[in-house]
């Protein structure tokens, strides 16, 4: 799984735990277990069946169970299992999801989040910019909406998209740094935005020397900076992490040597680190 898809399946959990709820209708509970289960088919085949019989509830179940269709329909159209199921298919019911909500309340903007992630995973990176500015980043700016951890998760959808058009590494660095510089990000938003900016960083040319800094800037901005990593549970500093995802960066830019080095450091200055036990495996 690429870092791309790595930032954009947080996200989608995210998303995941507002279908998840104690407010949803006990009739919807079905389809969240097969959901979590893995079983995607069912839980569109689940939530089909509720929409079909609830259209418009007036308790709000309708939205959330219009945002549990599109991410069942995601997951099943990418394992091939709903063949009537597409982009456009997901999108309408985000649309139905945000037709269902108030004006940029938390669960509209949490279904155009959930657009712009869509977007980014099906490759349509124009239109996940868009659709992020519009929806969630640009009313934000007018005050029509005070949610800024979801605006944050826009600007990071929007600098991911960017790093995927070609000639945007750039723009994205920008983006990155708007998140830095002009928000109060969450230490885990805070930490992608850092690692984000310097792989954009790095896309400039394929000049080692460029990829180089865009590292060792973190150790030096960031350096003592602790991380805790929700997913493993491990704690490192970010110089730690800068190091290893250098050393990644220079293997699979076949710079060996220059990558061997960089782990040996980390090892020698890190012993006891998260990663100096990874470090060690790939050097072997």
């Amino acid at each position: 799984m690429t870092r791309k898809h790595s930032q954009v399946t947080l996200v989608l959990c995210a998303l995941l735990l507002l279908a998840s709820g104690s407010s949803i209708a006990a009739s919807l509970d079905d389809a969240k277990t097969y959901y979590k289960s893995g079983y995607y088919k069912e839980a569109y085949n689940e939530v089909e069946a509720y929409i079909r019989v609830n259209p418009t509830d007036p308790k709000g179940y309708s939205t959330k169970a219009n945002i549990l269709l599109a991410l069942a329909l995601n997951r099943t159209q990418r394992a091939l299992w709903v063949e009537e199921a597409n982009l456009d298919s997901i999108l309408e019911c985000i649309e139905t999801a945000r037709k269902y909500s108030e004006d940029y309340d938390r669960t509209y903007l949490e279904a155009s989040l959930f657009e712009v992630a869509t977007l980014t995973i099906w490759g349509a990176y124009d239109t996940a910019v868009d659709s992020a500015q519009i929806y969630i980043i640009t009313p934000y700016m007018a005050g029509k909406h005070t949610h800024e951890d979801i605006t944050i998760d826009a600007w990071l959808l929007i600098a991911s998209s960017l790093e995927q058009v070609n000639m945007q590494a750039s723009s994205a660095v920008w983006a990155y740094n708007e998140v830095l510089t002009k928000y109060n990000p969450s230490p885990e938003q805070h930490y992608s935005a850092v690692f984000g900016r310097a792989r954009a960083q790095s896309h400039y040319s394929d000049d080692v020397a460029q990829l180089q800094k865009a590292y060792m800037d973190i150790v030096e901005e960031f350096g003592d900076m602790v991380y805790v990593d929700a997913g493993s549970g491990a704690t490192y500093t970010y110089t730690e992490a800068a190091l290893y995802t250098l050393g990644e960066t220079l293997l699979e830019r076949k710079e060996r040597q220059l990558a061997n080095e960089v782990f040996e450091s980390l090892i020698e200055k890190y012993p006891d680190s998260y990663f100096a036990a990874r470090a060690q495996w790939v050097i072997r």
